[in-house]
């Protein structure tokens, strides 16, 4: 809305959207045969309307005849791109060999064309074996595991009580009776540094969630094998009906 012009157009919805005065109603807003007040005018190759005088963004040209007529965009990836936008511009590369627009660079780490200059985001690295340390971190584990921004405040119960990311360095620590993460006081070191070596003493936490062969689950008191669920579960609480594959359930 930076265009927005004064007097007769102004700026609504937190900047976004560019409004006709007169009427309060972003003239985008308006169909064909409604788009006939004083400020607004109907754009046919964008087929929208828009205030008179303001050029409709890039991504109102559906097709590449449309697209290209523009000075200030092109057609790339089924799409109506940007020149100005940096951003749009390098993003829209989705390989090495393409990401050669002025400005770009490819971030093999990421596997990802970024405007130069510019960190790629945290969330940006798929593979989190390449998360970068110095401004990242890797939640989770497995094929969950994420790659996430240190500024963002870590949700403990996202990890696994037993793992080395359920630490004090991350404001969280292991609650061990129950099997879970938690939030830890930082300025009570005994809270943030407590660990985890044995199993959780709950039954139904021990059983279920770390005691997963046959084996292993009948050789603990506490824990009994279903053999209908092929799941290990506490003494007189049976699996949720949910965990039988064949949804055979009594």
């Amino acid at each position: 809305t930076d265009n927005c012009p004064p007097g007769r157009c102004e700026a609504t919805d937190g900047q976004v959207m560019c409004n006709e005065v007169a009427t309060g109603v972003a003239c985008s807003m308006l169909s064909r045969s409604n788009c006939t007040t004083s400020k607004c005018a109907f754009n046919d190759k964008a087929g929208v309307c828009w205030p008179k005088g303001i050029k409709p963004p890039c991504a109102y040209f559906l097709n590449s005849t449309s697209c290209d007529a523009e000075p200030s965009c092109y057609y790339e990836s089924e799409q109506c791109l940007d020149k100005d936008n940096p951003f749009v511009v390098c993003q829209a590369a989705t390989e090495q060999s393409t990401c050669s627009a002025d400005g770009c660079t490819w971030h093999e780490d990421a596997r990802v064309c970024f405007y130069r200059g510019y960190d790629v985001p945290c969330s940006m690295y798929y593979d989190v074996s390449q998360c970068p340390t110095d401004r990242c971190r890797k939640i989770g584990f497995g094929d969950s595991a994420v790659c996430q921004d240190k500024r963002v405040e870590v949700d403990c119960s996202e990890l696994s009580f037993n793992s080395e990311e359920c630490s004090g360095a991350l404001g969280c620590t292991g609650e061990c009776s129950v099997g879970a993460c938690v939030p830890c006081t930082p300025s009570d070191t005994n809270s943030c540094d407590n660990t985890c070596g044995d199993l959780p003493t709950d039954p139904q936490a021990k059983c279920t969630m770390f005691l997963e062969t046959k084996a292993a689950c009948e050789g603990d008191p506490d824990c009994a094998w279903d053999e209908d669920a092929d799941a290990c579960h506490a003494h007189l609480s049976p699996e949720a009906c949910q965990t039988f594959a064949d949804y055979e359930c009594e």
